[in-house]
C-alpha cells in the first residue's frame, strides 16, 4: 500500500514537471508569436525613421521626375520645342509665330521655328464642332469663323503661363495669343488697345462673345480680366450669349 502510494506520488511529480515544462514552452512560443504580430517599440521607431527618410527625399524625386517629364514634352519631332528656354521657369515667356490654321474657337496651329505646333488657348473654351446638338454645333462654327477671321495667316506672339504648365494631356502647347496692336485683322474698336505685347486674342474672343471663360484647374494669369469680360458680354447678350444667334 505504501509502495503504491510512493509510486503514485512519483507519477504525480513527473506529471507536474511535464506540465510545467509544457507551460514554459508554450509561454516562450506565445511570446515569440507576439513579437512577430506586435512589433516592439524599437521596431516601430526603426520603421518611423525609414519612413521619415523616404518622405524627406520625396520632393527631390518628384522634382527630378517633373524635370524629365518637362524635357520629354519639350521635344517635337526630335527637336527642342520652339521657344523653350533654360533658366527661371516662372518668368513670362513670349514666343513669336505665324498662324497656319484654326481648328476651332480655342485651338489653333502655329508655325514656330518652321514646325507646326498645336496651341490650346488658356482661359477660354468654345463649343465643340462635333457636338450632336445642332444649336451647339452652330455656335462652334460661329466661334471658329470668328477665330479664322482674326488669326488666319497672322503673325502673333504666344505667351506661356507657368501656373498652367507647358502642355495639356493632348500634348498641345498652352498659351495666350497676342495680336500686334496694329494688326489689320482687328476690329477698329480694338486697334491700339491691349498691352505692349499687343491685343490678347483669348480675351478678345470672350469680349466678342465667341468663347466662354474657362478655368481648367488652377487660377491663371488673366483670370480676373477674363471673368470680368464674360460678365459684361453676357449681360449684353453678345455672340454666343445671344439666344437668336443660331435661330431657335
Amino acid at each position: 500500500m505504501n509502495k503504491m502510494t510512493r509510486q503514485n506520488k512519483l507519477l504525480l511529480l513527473v506529471a507536474f514537471l511535464a506540465t510545467v515544462a509544457v507551460l514554459f514552452y508554450k509561454l516562450g512560443y506565445d511570446r515569440h508569436a507576439a513579437d512577430l504580430l506586435i512589433p516592439s517599440q524599437a521596431n516601430i521607431t526603426a520603421v518611423e525613421n525609414r519612413t521619415a527618410t523616404i518622405i524627406d527625399k520625396l520632393p527631390d524625386k518628384l522634382a527630378a521626375n517633373s524635370s524629365l517629364l518637362t524635357k520629354s514634352q519639350q521635344t517635337i519631332n526630335g527637336e527642342q520645342a520652339p521657344g523653350t528656354q533654360t533658366g527661371n521657369s516662372s518668368a513670362t515667356e513670349i514666343v513669336p509665330g505665324q498662324v497656319i490654321r484654326v481648328i476651332d474657337g480655342d485651338t489653333i496651329v502655329v508655325n514656330i521655328n518652321a514646325l507646326p505646333v498645336h496651341v490650346r488657348l488658356i482661359g477660354i473654351n468654345s463649343p465643340e464642332l462635333n457636338d450632336k446638338r445642332p444649336q451647339v454645333a452652330c455656335l462652334a462654327q460661329k466661334a471658329k469663323e470668328e477665330a479664322e477671321k482674326l488669326l488666319n495667316g497672322q503673325n502673333i506672339y504666344l505667351e506661356k503661363d507657368p501656373t498652367q504648365g507647358d502642355y495639356d494631356r493632348y500634348n498641345r502647347l498652352l498659351a495666350y495669343v497676342f495680336l500686334p496692336a496694329d494688326s489689320a485683322s482687328l476690329p477698329s474698336a480694338q486697334l491700339g488697345t491691349g498691352t505692349t505685347s499687343g491685343v490678347n486674342f483669348n480675351k478678345l474672343m470672350i469680349e466678342n462673345g465667341y468663347a466662354y471663360e474657362h478655368t481648367y484647374f488652377l487660377p491663371y494669369k488673366y483670370q480676373r480680366e477674363f471673368k470680368d469680360a464674360q460678365a459684361k458680354v453676357r449681360t449684353a447678350q453678345k455672340g454666343l450669349w445671344n439666344p437668336d444667334i443660331c435661330g431657335n
